[in-house]
């Protein structure tokens, strides 16, 4: 990863099966800790990229926030392969609206 932060948790491959499960319950059992991501695919050399995730609450409200693409490229091709619901809240940063999902409660 390009950073190191004091409040990272371990890194996690976006290629793993069960991936965004695996993404919530980490940042559910740590709240404020910051998730590296990256996606290696075996076969390959170097990863393709990487980028952070957390979960941010303001309010009333929870979002799933990534952001630090490693590449335009590489933040182009999340969010075509992500949900149409991602929100661009800053430039490179987006999150998404997890406020009414069952785990939060």
């Amino acid at each position: 990863m390009r950073k190191e932060l004091k409040n990272e948790l371990e890194p996690i491959n976006m290629a793993w099966p069960d991936f965004w499960n695996n993404v919530t319950k980490k940042l559910t059992k740590h709240p404020g800790k910051v998730l590296p991501v990256y996606l290696e695919v075996p076969g390959f050399e170097q990863p393709f990229g990487d980028y952070f995730i957390r979960l941010v609450r303001e309010e009333k409200s929870v979002f799933i926030q990534v952001e630090d693409f490693s590449s335009n490229k590489f933040e182009r091709g999340f969010l075509k392969g992500s949900s149409k619901n991602w929100i661009l809240f800053q430039p490179g940063i987006y999150r998404l609206d997890i406020t009414g999902q069952v785990f939060l409660r």
